[in-house]
C-alpha cells in the first residue's frame, strides 16, 4: 500500500484529475512490465481498486484486459455493458476499437468504489517545455501566446469524450497570462456587443482550418491549449476554444449546438440578434466560429432551417 499512498501524493502534487491519476499508474506499470500487457493490466486494475476507482479485468484467447467504467461517455471505444454500466476496455493506457467477444465476472470488489472521470477542475501542474505561438488578433497587433509541449502529450493521450468535457477545461497559466489578459485588456472599453464581436472573429481568423480527418487522419478533438499548438483546427475546436474565451472573459452563458457534421456556439447576450434560438426559456444567439466572417446572429445558410441539438455546459 506504500506504493499506492506514493501514487496518491504525486496526484495530489500534480493536481491530475481521474484521467492524470489513470496515466501515472500506468506510466508506473509500464515501466515495471513494458509491453507484458497482461501483467500491465493487472497492476492498474490492482491500484485503481485499491484507490477506490469500480474496475474489472476481461480476458480472452488474445490478451487480459482492463475493464473502466467512466461518467463520460467514450467514442470509438469497445465496451462491455455489466448491471446498465459501460465498461470501456483498455490495454495499458489506450482505449480498445475492437477486441472481440471477452468474459468477465459479475461480482464487485468489496468497499466503496466510483467511476473515473475525465472531467478536471483543476489545470494539471505538469512539467513545462514551452513553445510559441502567434495569433493575429487585429491588423497591427499580434498575440505571443506559449504553452506547454508535455501539456499537449498529455492531452493527445485522452480519449475522445464528450463535447462539454473539451468546452469546460481549465486554462493554463501561460495561457491565462498570454491570451486571457491580453485579450481582457483589448475589451476593456468594449461594449458587451462590441466585445463577442471580437472574440468571435478573433476566433473565427486566427486559426487555419483543416478537419481531423485531413490533419490526423482520425478524429480528434482538441482542447483550447493544443488548438494552439496545432497547425490546423475544425468547427470543434473552435466553438471550444470561443466557448471558453466568452466564459471567462465576459461571464455570459454559452451552449454548443450540434447539426449534421458540424458546431457551433450559442451566447445569451443582453441584445438578442439575428439567428436565435430558445433554450430553458432563455433566448441565445447562434455564433459560428467557423463562419468566416460572420457576426454574431448569423448561421451558416446551410443551417439556418436545421433544429440543432442542444450541448449544455452547466458547469
Amino acid at each position: 500500500m506504500e506504493t499506492i499512498a506514493h501514487l496518491r501524493a504525486v496526484r495530489d502534487v500534480l493536481a491530475l484529475n481521474d484521467w492524470g491519476y489513470f496515466q501515472l499508474v500506468d506510466h508506473l506499470s509500464e515501466s515495471l512490465y513494458q509491453q507484458r500487457m497482461a501483467e500491465r493490466n493487472l497492476f492498474n486494475w490492482f491500484v485503481l481498486i485499491k484507490s477506490g476507482f469500480d474496475a474489472r479485468i476481461g480476458y480472452n484467447d488474445r490478451n487480459l484486459y482492463l475493464l473502466l467504467p467512466v461518467k463520460e461517455q467514450i467514442y470509438g471505444a469497445a465496451f462491455m455493458k455489466l448491471s446498465g454500466q459501460n465498461f470501456y476496455v483498455f490495454n495499458g493506457n489506450n482505449s480498445q476499437q475492437s477486441v472481440g467477444s471477452m468474459y468477465t465476472y459479475d461480482k464487485d470488489y468489496p468497499g466503496k468504489t466510483r467511476l473515473l472521470s475525465m472531467r478536471m477542475k483543476q489545470y494539471p501542474l505538469i512539467p513545462e517545455k514551452l513553445k510559441t505561438r502567434s495569433l493575429q488578433l487585429t491588423s497591427d497587433k499580434k498575440l505571443n501566446v506559449r504553452y506547454n509541449l508535455n501539456s499537449i502529450r498529455y492531452w493527445g493521450q485522452m480519449p475522445q469524450v464528450d463535447y462539454s468535457v473539451y468546452a469546460t477545461t481549465p486554462k493554463s497559466g501561460l495561457l491565462n497570462e498570454d491570451l486571457y489578459e491580453p485579450l481582457r485588456r483589448h475589451l476593456a472599453n468594449k461594449n458587451e456587443d462590441e466585445a463577442i464581436k471580437i472574440l468571435l472573429h478573433f476566433t473565427q481568423k486566427a486559426f487555419s482550418y483543416k478537419t481531423d480527418g485531413d490533419q490526423f487522419g482520425r478524429e480528434k478533438p482538441m482542447v483550447p491549449e493544443e488548438t494552439v499548438h496545432y497547425p490546423y483546427s475544425d468547427c470543434e475546436d473552435r466553438s471550444y476554444f470561443f466557448t471558453q474565451l466568452v466564459r471567462e472573459l465576459l461571464g455570459l452563458e454559452v451552449v454548443l449546438l450540434k447539426y449534421p457534421n458540424h458546431l457551433a456556439t450559442a451566447v445569451k447576450i443582453s441584445n438578442p440578434q439575428g439567428d436565435t434560438l430558445m433554450i430553458a426559456g432563455k433566448r441565445f444567439t447562434i455564433c459560428d466560429p467557423t463562419y468566416i466572417g460572420a457576426d454574431p446572429g448569423m448561421a451558416m445558410p446551410q443551417f439556418k432551417q436545421v433544429k440543432p441539438e442542444v450541448v449544455r455546459l452547466d458547469i
